[in-house]
């Protein structure tokens, strides 16, 4: 009976030994998980969208997205390898769960959400326009100025009005003012409209003379009116002859007629089509602009500071950014649908993007003073 007895305490307390070497694994195995997901290489998509994302002259990656993501990854220790991917490809492959991440330009849409999750906001900017500088020789300039439709309609309306006022001048001085203005309708009304000329280029006539109240009242109208009109012909031939220095004002509503070219897949083609403008897709913005720069395309719709970076780098003397902005993106990073990494992510991208380090982030590739999130 006693062995009996002292066979079981023994059985006893080999079982207490084995449940907490059993505690202590399963401890350990919760302790070392998360390293474990860490050891993972992840795949992350990128690809050629300046000044988030692309390649310096040793063929690495850099941008603000690229730092954006390295920060991350050193805060969440993640080890990773950037994959290059064109737009569709990104889209693709984070859906498909062929790529863990997608890290460049990526703005948040209705339609993206539902094949994958994507990270809090980290920039905000807008769609515009791009068109080709118009290059204009000065007799073309001169011809643009002085012999186009407009220009004679201002001289049709300049002669009737000098006609009219010298008329009205006439009526009012001749009884009075014989001397200045003939009782000869002819030979009055002839001279009063000499001095309404005159008067517009502020020469004058000193053998004219103005004596009566109404005459006097006209005349300084007219002055004034006078100083009105060259002041606003100067001006209009002065922003045809240095029109190109000037950011020209053109609304989306503007291109219905015209032909334009964005990237396929991408935000702005999206938002065309919903809007019936059809527009040539190009696989880069690069190539989307050259289309514009060639005359294959009459404009790009694509994201600002994108057009912006390949303009000032590519095409300074060939296209111009319009200075308009519509449909608000935000950027931000995507991943697979349910990613444990999510969380985890918008914590260390809030911290990040709340920074002294963000702000000299975005002035190393913005530069003007840009800081935080811009539109």
């Amino acid at each position: 009976m006693l062995k009996v007895t002292y066979v079981i305490l023994m059985l006893m307390k080999k079982l207490k030994i084995v449940i907490k070497l059993i505690i202590i694994q399963i401890f350990y195995i919760n302790l070392y998980a998360a390293p474990a997901e860490n050891a993972k290489i992840l795949l992350v998509g990128t690809k050629e969208s300046p000044p988030f994302a692309m390649k310096n002259s040793e063929g690495k990656w850099e941008g603000i997205s690229i730092e954006l993501w390295d920060l991350i990854a050193k805060k969440l220790n993640l080890k990773y390898k950037f994959v290059q991917k064109d737009l569709e490809g990104l889209i693709n492959g984070v859906s498909d769960k062929k790529l863990d991440a997608a890290v460049a330009a990526l703005t948040i849409t209705p339609e993206r959400e539902k094949n994958m999750d994507f990270s809090h906001s980290y920039y905000i900017t807008a769609l515009s326009i791009a068109v080709k500088k118009e290059k204009n020789s000065y007799w073309n300039l001169i011809k643009k100025v002085f012999f186009s439709w407009n220009t004679l309609i201002v001289i049709v309306f300049l002669a009737a009005s000098i006609i009219f006022i010298g008329s009205l001048i006439w009526l009012t001085e001749h009884k009075k003012n014989p001397d200045s203005f003939d009782p000869n309708p002819l030979k009055g009304i002839a001279n009063a409209i000499w001095w309404a000329a005159a008067t517009v280029t502020f020469v004058g006539d000193k053998h004219i003379s103005i004596k009566t109240g109404w005459g006097k009242t006209v005349a300084v109208l007219w002055m004034v009116v006078s100083f009105v009109f060259l002041a606003s012909v100067i001006a209009s031939i002065t922003l045809v002859f240095y029109g190109n220095t000037f950011n020209k004002k053109i609304a989306l509503k503007d291109l219905t007629k015209e032909k334009i070219s964005t990237v396929k897949c991408s935000t702005s083609d999206i938002y065309l089509k919903e809007r019936k403008f059809y527009a040539d897709e190009y696989g880069t913005i690069k190539e989307a602009l050259n289309a514009v720069a060639l005359g294959k395309a009459d404009a790009m719709v694509y994201d600002k500071p994108l057009l912006q970076h390949y303009i000032n780098r590519y095409y300074p003397e060939d296209i111009v950014l319009i200075d308009s902005s519509f449909s608000p993106q935000d950027y931000s990073i995507a991943l697979q649908q349910g990613s444990p990494l999510l969380e985890k992510i918008n914590q260390a991208l809030l911290e990040i993007t709340h920074s002294p380090k963000w702000d000299k982030i975005l002035h190393k590739y913005l530069g003007n003073g840009e800081g935080r999130k811009q539109l």
